[in-house]
């Protein structure tokens, strides 16, 4: 009986045993569900765990194999008491090792508190950092907003600036232009006034001098018609203004002149005898035409056939259309342009201005040839870069006294056309071959090298 009552003690014990193991498992997996952010402290109490259930089911095998030595043995009874003592030790132990658990799992509580803690804390220092994330974000978004209209203002500016500068730069190359014209004009003031003086000695020696007088009647019409072609910016208007530059400049000398001779003279009686001077003065002039007119008829039918299509170029302010045999297209100047430097090319017939050319004859060392000028920019035929050799460009520049610009008509026969020779070069006026530009060639008797020059007379 002893050895039953023992053994139903063990077993009882062995039940309570195994309550406090469910319990402490159940606890355990509360723990589990509560620790779950807390990976080591699991870790251990697992490890815990694995050595309790361990020591439990080595504690279920001694109590087993007790069980059956005390069914086979009963004569070892001390045996048994001993091994009761030895069970009740690890009973005391294995109460100690669940206090220890139990203590631990406090412990793993307060961890978990102040984990709980710290997180709130570390969650609201997130959202403030988020809403100064947002703040700066807002911020930045403002920063570009201010940056983009502050490039935007800049680039306004540099474009400003760039305006700004072009139009210095035209008004620059405007005062140039003006001034060289302004000197040009003094020039011509200085020759028109000399001229005036030398047709007036010419004018009472015209029976004896024949030749002398012809010459200098062509230089003076050569100057009077650089005036008309500088001044006059209409082709309607050019005849009346030229006759008013000469009407001004031979009262200008008339009361220069009459100034010299009587200073002590009212300004009224001054007016009176200059425009009786000036009518004189126009008498004289308009009867000096006339003599040249008729010198230059009697001398125009004495010439060859190329002088009489080269008497009839007069410096007067008829157009001419320069036409390619080899195209059929006429040369003129793109879009009309008034810039210097502008490419010269060939283009169907359209009956506009730049279409139209002056030739204005030249004397003296350059007898026999022509300045050739477009009627709307009254800019200069040039080759590009004093240049001589083949398929240099041809352009338009301000008329100057140089070598580029002078050309020379050569008449040919096939369909009463003529050859445009360049003074400084000595090459021909052509059709480039490859494109519409107008450029300078070895003479080649070919028909991009033949011109055709006809007096616009009425729209073709």
């Amino acid at each position: 009986m002893e050895i039953f009552i023992a053994s139903i003690i063990g077993i009882f014990c062995l039940l309570v045993i195994i309550i406090q193991g469910q319990q402490a498992e159940q606890e355990l997996a509360k723990i589990k569900i509560d620790l779950n952010g807390t990976s080591e402290v699991l870790n251990r109490e697992r490890k815990q765990r694995q050595q309790a259930q361990q020591f439990f089911e080595q504690t279920k095998r001694d109590l087993t194999s007790t069980s059956k030595l005390l069914n086979r043995e009963q004569k070892q009874r001390q045996q048994a008491q001993l091994s009761l003592g030895e069970f009740k030790r690890d009973l005391t132990s294995t109460s100690e090792q669940l206090n220890r658990e139990r203590k631990q799992h406090q412990q793993s509580q307060l961890s978990l508190e102040q984990t709980k803690r710290d997180l709130t804390t570390t969650y609201k220092q997130l959202t403030r950092e988020q809403k100064q994330r947002q703040d700066s974000e807002q911020s930045l978004d403002e920063t570009k907003r201010e940056l983009t209209l502050t490039t935007v203002q800049r680039t306004r500016e540099k474009k400003q600036l760039q305006q700004t500068e072009q139009s210095v730069e035209q008004t620059k190359r405007e005062l140039m232009i003006t001034f060289k014209q302004q000197h040009l004009e003094q020039e011509e003031h200085k020759k028109i006034e000399q001229s005036l003086e030398e047709t007036k000695c010419q004018l009472k020696k015209i029976l004896e001098q024949y030749h002398d007088v012809a010459q200098s009647l062509q230089d003076s019409e050569h100057q009077m018609a650089e005036i008309l072609e500088q001044k006059q910016q209409e082709q309607e208007q050019s005849l009346k203004e030229c006759q008013h530059q000469l009407v001004e400049i031979s009262k200008q000398y008339q009361e220069t002149e009459q100034s010299l001779k009587d200073k002590l003279m009212t300004i009224s009686e001054q007016q009176s005898q200059e425009q009786a001077q000036c009518e004189e003065v126009e008498r004289k002039l308009s009867t000096s035409l006339a003599t040249c007119t008729n010198l230059e008829e009697t001398l125009e039918k004495s010439k060859h056939n190329n002088s009489t299509f080269e008497s009839a170029l007069l410096p007067n302010r008829i157009g001419y259309s320069l036409k390619s045999i080899s195209s059929g297209k006429f040369i003129y100047v793109p879009q009309g342009s008034l810039k210097d430097g502008m490419l010269i090319r060939q283009d169907n017939w359209r009956n506009g201005l730049n279409q139209q050319w002056y030739f204005q004859a030249l004397g003296g060392d350059d007898q026999g040839y022509y300045h050739i000028f477009s009627v709307r920019s009254k800019k200069c035929l040039d080759l590009s870069s004093s240049s001589k050799k083949d398929n240099a460009k041809i352009y338009q520049n301000q008329c100057v006294s140089t070598d580029t610009q002078k050309w020379k008509l050569i008449a040919q026969k096939e369909e009463n056309s003529f050859l445009l020779q360049c003074k400084h070069s000595g090459l021909m006026l052509a059709v480039s071959d490859k494109t519409d530009n107008i450029v300078q060639y070895t003479e080649h008797d070919g028909d991009n090298q033949r011109w055709i020059i006809t007096q616009i007379t009425e729209q073709k």
